[in-house]
C-alpha cells in the first residue's frame, strides 16, 4: 500500500498529490478576524501560538511548542532527528484556547475532520518571517492541514523539486514524509499559516515512519551525491579551503559522509 491508498481509505475525496488544495470553502473574513484579534488582545506579536493544548500544559506560547514535532533531516544518516523535550502524541491535544470558546475557527476544524475522515490533535499558528525558511527535512508525523491568513506570491513549500505557492483563504493538505522545505522569499512580509495536525493511526504510523526513515539511509545518501561532483577527492578539497578543524562537528558529518560515499 502507497501512502495515497492510505489516506484515500479515510478521506471523503481522493488524494492525489503531497500538496494538494482542497474543495473546501472558508469564511476566511470570520475566521482571520477572530485570529488577529485573539494575537492582538494577548499580545502574542509574531510568536508560534498554540491553540489547542493538553489539559497540562496550558501555556499557549511555550517555546517547546516547535511546529516540527519530529523531522529528519537528508543527511541525518541514521541520527534520532529533532523533538521537543515534550514529545506528546498528537490526540494530547485536547483544550482550546479559551478565546475561542464558541468561535467558527473550532467549528471549522470539526468540518475539516468530516473532510478527512481523521481526528485533529495539535492546532496552531504558525508565522515565516522575510526571508527566512527552515531546514530541508522530512516529517515523522501525518497529514496537516494549511490555511494562508496572510501571506504573499513569494511564499512557497518546496516539495519533490516542485514549489507551490499557497494561496490566501484556500485549503491545503500537506503529506510530508519525504524532504521538503517552506520559505518565505519576500524581503518585507511575513507569513501566517492556521496548521491542523493530524492524529495517525497504527498502519499510518507504520508506513510514515517507513518513508521517512528512508532520508536517512546511506544508500539515499549515496543516491543524493551521484553526478554532483561531490566525492572523497572534492569533499577533501573543501575541508582544506574552509580550515574546518578535525574536532568540529562539520569536520565529523563529512568525513562520515566520504566514508559512505566510499562504501
Amino acid at each position: 500500500m502507497n501512502i495515497f491508498d492510505l489516506y484515500n481509505d479515510k478521506t471523503n475525496y481522493e488524494v492525489t498529490d503531497f500538496v494538494q488544495q482542497l474543495d473546501f470553502d472558508v469564511d476566511i473574513e470570520t475566521l482571520r478576524k477572530e485570529i488577529f484579534s485573539l494575537i492582538v488582545k494577548n499580545n502574542y506579536g509574531t510568536k508560534v501560538v498554540s491553540l489547542r493544548m493538553p489539559k497540562d500544559n496550558l501555556n499557549w506560547v511555550d517555546p517547546e511548542e516547535i511546529l516540527e514535532s519530529g523531522a529528519v533531516g537528508p543527511f541525518a544518516m541514521g541520527d534520532v532527528g529533532t523533538k521537543p523535550a515534550n514529545r506528546l502524541e498528537n490526540n494530547s491535544y485536547t483544550e482550546w484556547h479559551p478565546d475561542l470558546k464558541n468561535s467558527y475557527l473550532t467549528s471549522l476544524a470539526t468540518d475539516i475532520e468530516k473532510l478527512i475522515g481523521m481526528p485533529i490533535g495539535r492546532v496552531r499558528l504558525g508565522w515565516l518571517q522575510p526571508h527566512c525558511g527552515y531546514p530541508i527535512h522530512a516529517d515523522t508525523e501525518p497529514m496537516r492541514i494549511h490555511i494562508p491568513i496572510f501571506t504573499n506570491d513569494l511564499a512557497y513549500i518546496i516539495h519533490n523539486g516542485k514549489l507551490t505557492n499557497m494561496q490566501y483563504g484556500k485549503v491545503y493538505h500537506l503529506i510530508t514524509p519525504k524532504i521538503h522545505t517552506a520559505w518565505n522569499f519576500s524581503r518585507l512580509l511575513p507569513r501566517l499559516h492556521l496548521i491542523f495536525s493530524t492524529c495517525p493511526d497504527q498502519k499510518q504510523t507504520e508506513l510514515i515512519t517507513e518513508i521517512s526513515s528512508l532520508s536517512t539511509t546511506e544508500e539515499n545518501i549515496r543516491n543524493h551525491l551521484t553526478h554532483t561532483g561531490v566525492d572523497k577527492y572534492s569533499l577533501l578539497q573543501y575541508l582544506k579551503l574552509e580550515d574546518i578543524k578535525p574536532n568540529s562537528d562539520k569536520f565529523k558529518q563529512i568525513s562520515r559522509i566520504i566514508k559512505i560515499l566510499e562504501g
